[in-house]
């Protein structure tokens, strides 16, 4: 768990009664395909496996937490992205983060798919990315203790114009050196 605010989410699913885990419960009658499912529809949550223990008596609950690689901000609405591009809600999720900035919430899975396909060394100096209706599109960048803002036009709105950034034909188009 990422945080005991987390495991209370965790514990409270669990609690349902039509899962049936509690102190004394018969070992059969708890629903452990159900629990694992529920758990599994926490947008934190990368994966979760559930599991009795019959000689001991236990049920145990094993969660692995998504890893954010930045927040994106739609509407004053703060999200997750992680490294696969999936979006979701964590209310205790970690600060310092590359922000994301996007007017246009139907933008947000092609800036998922932007940034997640950054080269780690681009990503690391990231510090924020807005993309405005219009197809305005800034990313501000750290460099020698500055931001380095650079601005691209309207082309960006364009279908498809973010991944061609990515990549062309295939391959890479950004490419990384630490000289």
């Amino acid at each position: 768990f990422s945080g005991s605010a987390n495991r209370q989410e965790v514990q409270s699913e669990l609690k349902r009664p039509e899962f049936n885990i509690k102190v004394g419960a018969k070992m059969a009658r708890i629903n452990i395909r159900g629990a694992q499912g529920a758990i599994s529809k926490i947008g934190w949550v990368a994966k979760s496996t559930v599991v009795r223990d019959w000689l001991s008596g236990t049920v145990r609950v094993m969660v692995i937490s998504r890893t954010p690689v930045a927040i994106l901000n739609t509407g004053g609405q703060n999200s997750y992205i992680d490294a696969k591009g999936v979006i979701y809600q964590d209310l205790y999720g970690p600060s310092g983060l590359p922000l994301i900035t996007i007017e246009d919430p139907n933008l947000a899975s092609k800036a998922a798919t932007f940034i997640t396909n950054l080269p780690p060394s681009f990503l690391s100096d990231l510090e924020s990315l807005y993309l405005s209706r219009q197809g305005i599109f800034d990313m501000g960048l750290k460099f020698s203790n500055r931001t380095v803002l650079i601005r691209w036009g309207s082309w960006i709105r364009q279908e498809g114009m973010i991944p061609n950034l990515i990549e062309k034909n295939g391959k890479p188009q950004w490419e990384s050196s630490d000289a």
